[in-house]
C-alpha cells in the first residue's frame, strides 16, 4: 500500500498543493505551524471523511469544523493511493459531504459498485483496501505526539484484527464485522418487542390474517346458512306458486277452515250431485213444479166454481119458478073454488110449469155434457198434477229433502257453503300472494345480505395461502435467527480461544522493539487486552506501569507497541506508517535507534515522517538512511 499524491485544493491553512510521495521514507519537514499536522489530518479526512466510526448515524468529528479552510469558500481536496496494483483516487466535498472514488487509470467510477457503510455512509472500499476503520487508523499507523491511545474502543479493534487474521490471514476479513453483521441480521429480523422490526411485524400480520380468516369464516358460515335459507325460500315460493301447503300460519288457517266446510259441502253432495248432474237449480225446478200445481189446483177451483155457479143459478130459477107456478096454481084452486072462472087462470100456469120442465130437462142434459166435459179437463188436470206431484217427489227424493222448504233450507246452506268456500279461496290467493310478496321480500334482503356479506372478504383459500406464506416467512426468519445466532456461538467461542493469545504475541513484537529502542533496558513488556501497558523494572524486577516512567521512556514504549500493532494489522498487506512529530522526547541515542528502524522499516512499507527538527534529519543523514524529501 504506497500514497502517491496529495491534491490538497482547499483545506486548512493550504489551497491548491500537490505532494507526491515515493515508497519507503518520506520526510516531511515544516516549521511549527507550517501545516505537518494538517496534512495528517488531511489523510485521515480523505480516507473516513472526519465522521464518527463508531456512530449509529452520521456524525462528525471536530476535526470537520477545524480545518475549515481560511481563505474561499470550496472544502475540498483529493488523494491517490496504490494497492494490489491498482491507483484508485478519492475525491472529497468536506463541506457537501460528498467523496468519489476512481480507478486513477481508467476512470472507472469505483464508488458506484461500493456498498454503503452504516452509520458513516461511506463507501466500503476504503475499509476493504486498507483494512482499518477510522478509529484504528488513527491509533496505529497514524502516529503523532500524544502517543496514548485515543479512544476506548481501540482496544477492542487491535482484539477483533488480531481474532481475525488468526482466524482467516487476512486483516480486512473481519470477525467483528461478521458478529456486527450477525448482530445485525438478529436486529434486522427483531423479535416481539421490537414492533416496527420484520419478526413482530409477521407475528401481527399473522395474528391479522388468523383474524381475517376467523371472520372470514363465521362469514361463510353465515353465508351458507344464508343461502341455505334462501334456497328454502325459493322451494316455499315455487311450492306456493304450485298451489302446494305452506307453513304460513294464517294459510294453514285458512285451508283448515276450508276442509272443515268442504266436510259440511260433502254432507250435502245429493243435492250437490243433482245440480251436478241436471245442471240447474232444484229449488227453481221445485217451485216451478209448485207453481204449476197452484196452477192447476186453482184451475180445478175454477172449474168447481164454474161448474158449481152454472148448475146452481139454472137449477134454482127454474125451481123458483116451479114454486111459484104451484103456489099460484093451488091459490087459483083455492080461489075457483069460491069463484069457478078462475080455474081458467091456471092453464098458462101449467104451461108455463111444462115449459119449464123441458127447460129443466134440457139444463139437465145440458149441466151432464158440460159437466162430463168439465170432469174431463178436471181429470187431465188431476193426472197432470199427478205427474207434477210426482216429479216433485223424485226431485226431493234425489236430494233427499221432505218438502221444498227443506230444499231452500238446504239451498241457502249450500249457497252459504259455496260463499264460504269462494272467500276463503279468494282469502287464500290474497294470503298465498301476500306470502309470496313476504318472502320474495325476505329473499331480496337475504340475497342482498349474502352479496354484502362477500364485499370486502376475500377467499378462504387467498387467506391461507397468505397464512402459509407469512407462516413461512417467520420460519425461514426463525431459521436464519437460529443460524445467526449459531455462528455469533460458534464465533464468539472461537474468538474467546483466539483472543488469549493476542496479548502473548503483541507482548514479544513490542517489546523486541522497545528493547532495541531503550538499548535492552526494557525487554520485557506485558500488554493487557484492553492495551494498557506495563514492563518489568530491571532494578526491582517488578510490574510496573508506565506512569511510573518518564516521559521520554513512555513515548517510546507507545511507539514500539504503535508500532507492533501496525506489523500486526498489516499482515501481508503493509500499510504506509504516518509519524507526526513522535520522537521529540528523546535523547540522541535513542533519537538514533528509534530512527534507524523507521529506515529499515520503510524498505518494507511506506513511511511519511512529519517532523519540525532538524535534528530528525541530520540522524537521517547520519545513518545513510534513502529518503525523499519535502520542505513545506
Amino acid at each position: 500500500m504506497i500514497i502517491r499524491k496529495l491534491y490538497i485544493s482547499n483545506f486548512g491553512k493550504f489551497k491548491d498543493n500537490i505532494i507526491e510521495l515515493k515508497p519507503g521514507l518520506n520526510v516531511i519537514y515544516g516549521a511549527n505551524e507550517a501545516g505537518k499536522s494538517t496534512i495528517r489530518s488531511f489523510i485521515e479526512g480523505m480516507l473516513y471523511g472526519f465522521k464518527k466510526a463508531d456512530a449509529r448515524r452520521r456524525s462528525f468529528t471536530d476535526s470537520r469544523q477545524r480545518y475549515r479552510p481560511w481563505l474561499g469558500s470550496s472544502y475540498t481536496g483529493a488523494i491517490e493511493y496504490e494497492t494490489d496494483s491498482r491507483v484508485y483516487r478519492i475525491e472529497r466535498d468536506f463541506a457537501n459531504d460528498r467523496v468519489n472514488i476512481y480507478d486513477a487509470t481508467t476512470g472507472e467510477d469505483i464508488g458506484a459498485t461500493c456498498a454503503i457503510l452504516p452509520g458513516t455512509r461511506e463507501p466500503d472500499a476504503i475499509i476493504r483496501h486498507w483494512g482499518l476503520n477510522a478509529t484504528a487508523f488513527t491509533n496505529t499507523v497514524s502516529i503523532d505526539q500524544r502517543n496514548a491511545f485515543s479512544s476506548k474502543t481501540m482496544a477492542k479493534e487491535v482484539s477483533d484484527a488480531w481474532i481475525n487474521m488468526m482466524q482467516s490471514g487476512q486483516q480486512d476479513v473481519s470477525v467483528n464485522k461478521a458478529l456486527s453483521c450477525l448482530n445485525n441480521i438478529l436486529d434486522e429480523i427483531g423479535s416481539d418487542n421490537a414492533p416496527t422490526r420484520p419478526w413482530a411485524k409477521a407475528a401481527q400480520k399473522l395474528r391479522q390474517l388468523e383474524a381475517e380468516r376467523t371472520m372470514t369464516q363465521k362469514c361463510m358460515d353465515d353465508m351458507r346458512e344464508s343461502i341455505a335459507k334462501a334456497h328454502d325460500l325459493r322451494k316455499e315460493i315455487a311450492a306456493m306458486r304450485d298451489g302446494r301447503m305452506s307453513d304460513d300460519a294464517a294459510i294453514l288457517s285458512n285451508r283448515q277452515n276450508r276442509t272443515k266446510l268442504e266436510y259440511e259441502l260433502n254432507r250435502m253432495n245429493t243435492l250437490a250431485e243433482y245440480i251436478k248432474q241436471n245442471n240447474g237449480d232444484p229449488l227453481e225446478q221445485l217451485m216451478s213444479l209448485d207453481r204449476q200445481l197452484e196452477s192447476i189446483r186453482i184451475e180445478l177451483a175454477q172449474y168447481d166454481r164454474s161448474q158449481s155457479a152454472v148448475s146452481d143459478n139454472g137449477l134454482h130459477n127454474i125451481k123458483k119458478r116451479r114454486t111459484l107456478y104451484i103456489i099460484l096454481m093451488a091459490a087459483i084452486a083455492a080461489a075457483s073454488i069460491a069463484l069457478p072462472p078462475l080455474i081458467i087462470a091456471v092453464i098458462p100456469l101449467i104451461w108455463l110449469f111444462l115449459r119449464d120442465n123441458n127447460k129443466l130437462r134440457r139444463l139437465k142434459s145440458t149441466l151432464e155434457q158440460h159437466s162430463m166435459a168439465i170432469e174431463q179437463q178436471r181429470q187431465q188436470l188431476l193426472d197432470r198434477c199427478g205427474i207434477l206431484e210426482e216429479q216433485k217427489h223424485e226431485i226431493l227424493s234425489k236430494i233427499g229433502a221432505s218438502d221444498t222448504s227443506h230444499v231452500i233450507s238446504m239451498m241457502r246452506q249450500l249457497d252459504n257453503l259455496t260463499h264460504d268456500i269462494e272467500r276463503l279461496d279468494a282469502e287464500y290467493e290474497r294470503l298465498v300472494q301476500q306470502a309470496i310478496h313476504d318472502k320474495e321480500v325476505e329473499l331480496t334482503a337475504l340475497e342482498a345480505s349474502i352479496d354484502a356479506s362477500l364485499t370486502g372478504i376475500r377467499p378462504l383459500a387467498a387467506i391461507d395461502e397468505d397464512i402459509q406464506s407469512v407462516k413461512n416467512d417467520i420460519d425461514a426468519m426463525s431459521l436464519k435467527k437460529q443460524a445467526a445466532q449459531k455462528a455469533i456461538d460458534v464465533i464468539t467461542e472461537l474468538s474467546a480461544d483466539i483472543q488469549r493469545d493476542f496479548a502473548p504475541y503483541l507482548d514479544r513484537s513490542a517489546a523486541s522493539l522497545a528493547s532495541y529502542i531503550t538499548d535492552g533496558r526494557y525487554s520485557s513488556l506485558r500488554v493487557s487486552s484492553e492495551l494498557d501497558i506495563k514492563v518489568i523494572d530491571p532494578d526491582t524486577d517488578k510490574l510496573v506501569s508506565l506512569e511510573q516512567l518518564s516521559t521520554g521512556t513512555i513515548d517510546q514504549l507507545y511507539i514500539a507497541v504503535r508500532l507492533a500493532i501496525a506489523d500486526m494489522l498489516s499482515n501481508n498487506k503493509p500499510l504506509p506508517i504516518i509519524i507526526d512529530d513522535a520522537f521529540s522526547e528523546y535523547d540522541d541515542i535513542r533519537l538514533k535507534r528509534i530512527l534507524a528502524h523507521i529506515s529499515q522499516l520503510a524498505q518494507k512499507r511506506q513511511v511519511l515522517f512529519l517532523t519540525c527538527h532538524q535534528r530528525d534529519i541530520q540522524t537521517l543523514h547520519e545513518l545513510k538512511a534513502p529518503f525523499n524529501y519535502i520542505d513545506l
